[in-house]
C-alpha cells in the first residue's frame, strides 16, 4: 500500500472521537487501485508459445497474464485458457506428437481478447464492483493512454483489508508502559 495512505490510515484509526468508525470506512473506499495494485505487470505478447507464458505465470505464481503487443494491453490469458487449449487427453496422438503440438500453440490462440480493465485512479469500490460484475478475480490497470500499468487482483484488495484490520487491533491494544 502506498506510504502516504497507510499514514493517512493510521492517524485516522488513532483517532479517538467516535465519529471517526465511519471515516474509516470512507477512507477505504476512498483507496485508489493505483495504491494497491502490483506494477510493474508480468506479461507476454501474443506471439509467444503458450508453453513459455504458461511457465512464466508458473514462474510467478500468476492466474493470469496480461497480453500486450507494441505497449497496449491485447488480451488476458488465465489458467482456465491454457488448460482449454491443450490436446484433448483422449487423443490418440502419442506423447512426441502431442510435445510438438503443444509447441505450436502461440498466445493469441488461447487469449481473451474481450478484456475487463481499470484505470488507476479508479477506487478499490469501482474495481471490486468490476470484478463481481464479470466474475473475475482481477483487472488490468491500464492509463488513458491504453498503457498496461500493473494488475489489480482479489488477493491485493484481501490483502489492504487484513492489513488495515490488523493495524486496527495494534491500535486498540493498550500499549504496555
Amino acid at each position: 500500500m502506498n506510504a502516504a495512505r497507510l499514514q493517512h490510515a493510521i492517524a485516522s484509526l488513532m483517532d479517538p472521537r467516535p465519529e471517526q468508525g465511519r471515516d474509516k470506512i470512507s477512507w477505504l473506499g476512498a483507496l485508489q487501485v493505483r495504491d494497491l495494485m502490483s506494477a510493474p505487470a508480468v506479461c507476454t505478447d501474443p506471439s509467444s508459445a503458450l508453453t513459455a507464458a504458461h511457465l512464466l505465470m508458473r514462474e510467478h505464481n500468476l492466474r493470469r497474464l496480461p497480453v500486450v503487443e507494441n505497449g497496449r494491453l491485447v488480451g488476458i490469458l488465465t489458467l482456465g485458457d491454457v488448460r482449454g487449449a491443450g490436446p484433448s487427453e483422449v487423443s490418440t496422438l502419442n506423447r512426441t506428437e502431442l510435445g510438438y503440438l503443444t509447441e505450436q500453440l502461440k498466445v493469441e490462440r488461447a487469449m481473451s481478447r474481450e478484456v475487463v480493465t481499470t484505470a488507476p485512479d479508479s477506487s478499490l469500490k469501482e474495481a471490486a464492483r468490476l470484478m463481481v460484475q464479470h466474475r473475475v478475480s482481477g483487472l488490468p490497470v491500464v492509463s488513458p493512454a491504453g498503457e498496461l500499468m500493473g494488475v489489480v487482483t482479489e488477493s491485493d484488495i484481501f490483502k489492504t483489508m487484513v492489513d488495515l484490520l490488523e493495524l486496527d487491533e495494534q491500535l486498540a491494544e493498550p500499549s504496555a508502559s
